[in-house]
């Protein structure tokens, strides 16, 4: 009889397509991802739809330091992150084996996302560019309009909401630079995944870039709020139905009904 952890574990390291070849090290970093997002964090993913087949882009907002990490678990996928991260021999090495992106001013990472777009790739981006303000999100960037105006592949918006009472303040300190953060060491975490959509035209052209931009902005807003909508509510729901609930989606998530 095969147990849940069996189980999950099967979800998350069964052969992917030959074209998004995942190795060892990506593998394991998913299972421990999901033990994080599952046990301490309690996430809660909800899917307005399927997603579709090909490649994609993961738009999301940005609230605390692990929101890189927990995109993973919507897909197979890399992640643009920022390049002072790949500077420290531990971590900055993890990321590369992983295959994520590294972002430096001048950079070449929208062109090694959009080439790995067009191989077949998904890619997850934060349009914020930073950690998500207090209050709000900030203003998208525009590398994700432009990578979907010149690849044609489909944009997943992605919502996230969380407790922002329980988020602790941190300091990296990477290459004699301080970069603050805030970790979230315990849930919940409310996601919201909305409907793909795709978008055409020139990607040189500023005012179309800005229109993009925007449009995908306003449905993350969107969604960000219908998970925070969604935590208020499970807050109020009796524990005995809301575990109930969470049991029978899980399985769900992991494609075990």
């Amino acid at each position: 009889m095969k147990t849940k952890l069996g189980l999950i574990i099967k979800a998350l390291v069964e052969p992917v397509r030959p074209r998004q070849k995942f190795n060892l090290v990506y593998q394991v970093a998913r299972v421990l991802i999901l033990f994080y997002a599952r046990v301490l964090l309690r996430m809660d993913i909800l899917k307005h739809e399927a997603l579709p087949e090909g490649p994609k882009i993961f738009v999301a907002n940005h609230p605390n330091i692990s929101d890189p990490f927990l995109i993973h678990l919507l897909g197979r996928l890399n992640v643009m992150v920022i390049g002072k991260a790949f500077d420290t021999p531990v971590t900055g090495y993890l990321l590369h084996k992983v295959g994520e992106i590294p972002v430096y001013p001048g950079g070449d990472a929208l062109a090694q996302a959009i080439k790995r777009l067009q191989a077949g790739h998904s890619i997850g981006i934060f349009p914020e560019g930073r950690e998500s303000p207090e209050h709000g999100i900030a203003k998208g960037r525009s590398g994700a309009a432009r990578m979907a105006l010149s690849t044609g592949a489909y944009v997943i918006p992605v919502g996230i909401h969380l407790d922002r009472k329980r988020l602790k303040a941190i300091n990296f300190k990477i290459s004699g630079e301080r970069l603050p953060s805030h970790i979230y060491p315990r849930g919940p975490y409310m996601v919201t995944v909305g409907k793909a959509v795709r978008f055409s035209g020139d990607p040189e052209d500023r005012a179309l870039v800005s229109e993009v931009t925007e449009v995908i902005m306003d449905q993350i807003k969107t969604l960000a709020y219908e998970s925070e909508v969604r935590m208020e509510d499970q807050a109020h729901l009796p524990q005995g139905v809301l575990q109930m609930l969470k049991r029978i989606f899980s399985f769900k998530y992991l494609g075990m009904i």
